[in-house]
């Protein structure tokens, strides 16, 4: 992969710390200093390229933020990337929040699509996690949600919100690329008690890998209520079975699973849950 890529997707994977903000910092991109939005790490580099711009008119507001993939000096692609924190360490939260909510404009190339990951965090231990993928173009504002599945019953501390273009082929994203983002959002706070803190789980259920994106090793939790034969697979882009990650009877409970993909290409990739008559397909995205 593009060294410049590569290098700013293992900078937004360091250690997390907290940061003076109680909901979404500059969720409508009104602030901006030297070309930078207030409170988000971008891509960035002066006198380099500069991916992350302001733009205007935003859904509400004056501003909006504009990502576009572009081609930089020797014919590198340089991607946009922002994550929330002035050094990409997310914010403080004290809620379990339900969902991320914003406006979108979106301008794709050649396979090209708009991602954005929430990761909720306590004492940095992930609680909860939720993506959206957007491959689809849309001219005009359109509203979106980003869905937090928890996956423990502890209240999160802090929340990092990842945005950025990818690829459905595994390739570097095309220049000429954007999205035009604005008024990101929480929606109302989930009830705790809704998340079981005992005994077995009512439905079948297959939560979001955590962390998404990942680099090599991700997370996949599922419930099971019933004692089931359980088939767990991990598809590509093509379609193509990668990997088998369990296939064998298991019992009623709360379970997890962890998926390596040291050896495999970044990508989008596909997992599936086949417990008896139940099946669920989710989707991931690797970046090395």
């Amino acid at each position: 992969m593009n060294k410049i890529y590569k290098s700013f997707s293992l900078l937004f994977i360091l250690s997390f710390s907290a940061v003076l903000f109680s909901q979404i910092p500059n969720p409508g991109f009104e602030q901006w200093t030297a070309g930078n939005p207030n409170e988000w790490l971008t891509t960035n580099i002066i006198g380099f390229g500069i991916p992350v711009t302001q733009t205007s008119p935003g859904h509400s507001g004056s501003w909006a933020v504009k990502g576009e993939v572009i081609t930089i000096l020797g014919g590198d692609t340089l991607v946009p990337w922002i994550v929330s924190g002035p050094f990409g360490q997310g914010f403080p939260v004290s809620e379990r929040h339900g969902a991320v909510t914003g406006y979108l404009k979106f301008s794709p190339v050649g396979g090209d699509e708009f991602a954005i990951v929430v990761l909720m965090y306590n004492s940095n231990n992930a609680v909860g996690s939720g993506a959206l993928f957007v491959p689809t173009s849309s001219s005009n504002f359109i509203q979106f949600s980003v869905p937090i599945e928890y996956f423990s019953g502890d209240i999160p501390d802090k929340c990092i919100i990842e945005i950025v273009i990818d690829n459905t082929q595994g390739n570097l994203p095309n220049p000429g690329s954007y999205y035009i983002l604005d008024d990101l959002a929480f929606s109302a706070a989930t009830d705790i008690n809704n998340e079981p803190s005992s005994g077995l789980p009512a439905d079948f259920e297959l939560l979001q890998n955590y962390p998404n994106p990942f680099n090599p090793t991700t997370t996949i939790k599922y419930s099971l209520p019933t004692s089931s034969s359980v088939r767990i697979e991990i598809f590509n882009i093509t379609g193509q079975l990668v990997s088998v990650l369990a296939d064998n009877s298991q019992e009623a409970g709360y379970h997890t699973i962890t998926f390596d993909a040291r050896d495999l290409p970044s990508g989008a990739y596909f997992y599936k849950l086949t417990a008896g008559n139940f099946q669920s397909i989710k989707r991931m995205l690797l970046l090395k």
